[in-house]
């Protein structure tokens, strides 16, 4: 099932975004998957589906599969990328891990912005660490811009 999802990356210029982990801008219904804006929890009926169901963020916990439709787009996505950048993430868990290597083998060149060092750092095209996220974005839309 195709479902349209909250750009919430778009501000910084990005157009196709595959939310693996879900987003805290929705809450969804355990019972038929029914998708409500995260303001349905300040209702006063806040935390129940008109399906009788319980709402929960829309936020992918461990143990819980990835959202199938965000999983296929970053797949194909991956498949066509000629630059695939990575922020903020350790690279340690699977499947999400391997969208990376995926794109490396591919030809794509692979930039990593972290903190830590993750298990693809050496075969990154550009490598950014002990710098916030933040400024790099901001410091990237500039350049971009100018």
């Amino acid at each position: 099932m195709a479902r349209s999802r909250p750009n919430q990356a778009g501000k910084h210029g990005s157009q196709k975004v595959a939310q693996l982990h879900g987003t805290l801008a929705a809450v969804r219904c355990l019972r038929c998957e029914r998708e409500y804006a995260s303001t349905q929890y300040l209702e006063e009926a806040g935390i129940n589906c008109e399906c009788g169901g319980f709402l929960r963020p829309s936020v992918v916990l461990f143990g819980e599969g990835l959202p199938p439709f965000d999983f296929e787009r970053a797949e194909e996505w991956t498949e066509e990328a000629d630059l695939f950048i990575v922020l903020g993430s350790s690279l340690l868990v699977s499947p999400a891990n391997l969208f990376p290597q995926r794109a490396k083998q591919r030809g794509a060149r692979l930039v990593i912005v972290n903190r830590d060092t993750t298990p693809l750092d050496e075969r990154a095209d550009l490598l950014i660490q002990n710098e916030p996220i933040g400024s790099i974005l901001q410091r990237t839309e500039k350049y971009l811009n100018a």
